[in-house]
């Protein structure tokens, strides 16, 4: 009989709710809390550092679902970091790879989460590709990046 791992994908929109305006990482815990994923891949997190430690996003919803942080920076603002994250039950950050895109464009990494399961070795890669049409071929590049 195989083990279940329950996987989550969630694009934390820097924090603010579906309205796009609230700031509200409680309602994420909420999420995380009934869906008990064993690992989730986090996208569009921010982490305030004029806030100390309330406004590490990462750091506060480990604490409160009792899952291990990790984290990929992608921009490195005067008050803020940027970038993608996981959490899991159990693992460790097995790399982040820096994507190639232009000089012009946000950039971006992938982060490789490695949990073993008994005597199985399970992988989360977690990205944030861009969306905008202009940039296939870079998408392409970067899943490209990925899977070397």
């Amino acid at each position: 009989m195989s083990e279940k791992i329950r996987v989550m994908s969630y694009n934390l929109r820097s924090g603010y709710g579906m309205n796009g305006k609230n700031y509200d990482l409680a309602g994420i815990v909420n999420v995380l809390r009934k869906y008990q994923p064993d690992i989730t891949g986090l996208q569009e997190v921010r982490i305030h550092k004029d806030k100390g430690e309330a406004g590490n996003m990462v750091a506060v919803l480990a604490a409160e679902t009792g899952m291990r942080s990790f984290f990929g920076q992608t921009l490195d603002q005067q008050y803020f970091t940027y970038g993608i994250s996981a959490l899991a039950k159990e693992g460790e950050l097995a790399e982040v790879i820096p994507l190639p895109c232009r000089p012009t464009a946000e950039p971006r990494v992938a982060i490789v989460v490695k949990q073993q399961r008994g005597e199985k070795t399970f992988y989360l890669v977690n990205t944030h590709l861009s969306f905008e049409d202009d940039q296939q071929a870079e998408r392409v590049d970067q899943i490209r990046a990925i899977l070397d």
